[in-house]
């Protein structure tokens, strides 16, 4: 699926294979992206995806695509830090995190199949691309 994208591999096949840890990369001129696939006994246990762009117009855009699209397929977050709701902001600004926002910029789900979806935009450059969001998947 990677190949077909034309992303490469970060690792040699041997090796990746051997630490069931699956890691691609492709670059383009709109926009770098990562992907790795954790897998063992024949089962995918993490997939990571992240995205960068270079401007912030895109990376917004991305954002809400992916988040619109997720909520639509799980439903609402356990945690958004964009709108974590009155008791949350509360609780931060008494222990003084009340700019977790910018530290931490996430949307959070735990379906109750026991997954793990996260959501966040990233401070990482990558490819001298700044602007970037990444999305994780966790059995």
């Amino acid at each position: 699926m990677e190949i077909d994208r034309e992303a490469g591999a970060d690792f040699p096949l041997d090796t990746m294979l051997e630490y069931e840890l699956l890691a691609f990369h492709r670059d383009t001129p709109a926009l770098s992206d990562v992907t790795g696939h954790q897998c063992g006994a024949d089962r995918v246990s993490l997939v990571y995806y992240g995205v960068w762009f270079n401007n912030d117009e895109r990376q917004k855009v991305f954002f809400k695509t992916h988040q619109e699209a997720i909520e639509a397929e799980f439903g609402a977050p356990s945690f958004n830090v964009f709108n974590p709701g009155w008791m949350t902001r509360l609780d931060l600004w008494l222990d003084g995190k009340e700019d977790i926002g910018e530290k931490l910029p996430l949307v959070h789900r735990q379906p109750e199949r026991g997954e793990r979806l996260m959501l966040q935009y990233s401070s990482l450059h990558v490819d001298g691309e700044a602007y970037g969001a990444t999305m994780s998947w966790e059995r």
